[in-house]
């Protein structure tokens, strides 16, 4: 997944880094599209850095298809409950879906998490990637 991509109206970018342009750096490539470098970032401290700095970012993200379907109806035999490697999945999915939300709002957000360091929106009290509580903002 592609993200903080400077398109119009803040939305994710819909090329994927195998379609993007090699360079000679294998952590960076090129799209075409943006006419911008891409920087694939491992760690939650790159992302971050790239964010802040305006650049388009790269980051491994765990797919939602793998989580189970959500059913509705009345089952035959009760269903099984998760396995402790899907609740995990999708506690990761959810995880990273918050990081998304805070380099999303990086421009808005002039405090960091002091739990996990990611950027927090002035108007949270909750951080979106770690659930910590910073309460309101404050000038003072």
């Amino acid at each position: 997944m592609i993200r903080n991509c400077a398109v119009r109206f803040r939305r994710v970018c819909p090329r994927t880094w195998e379609s993007l342009r090699s360079t000679e750096e294998a952590s960076i490539r090129f799209c075409d599209s943006c006419q911008r470098e891409v920087f694939l970032c491992a760690a939650d401290d790159e992302a971050v850095q790239h964010a802040k700095q305006g650049h388009c970012i790269a980051k491994p993200m765990p797919s939602s298809t793998s989580l189970r379907p959500l059913v509705l109806g009345q089952p035959d035999t009760p269903s099984p409950p998760p396995t402790t490697d899907e609740t995990a999945l999708e506690e990761q999915y959810l995880h990273e879906v918050g990081k998304t939300q805070a380099l999303r709002d990086v421009e808005y957000a002039s405090r960091v998490c002091p739990q996990c360091g990611y950027p927090c929106a002035d108007w949270l009290t909750t951080c979106k990637v770690c659930g910590y509580h910073i309460g309101r903002f404050s000038t003072a």
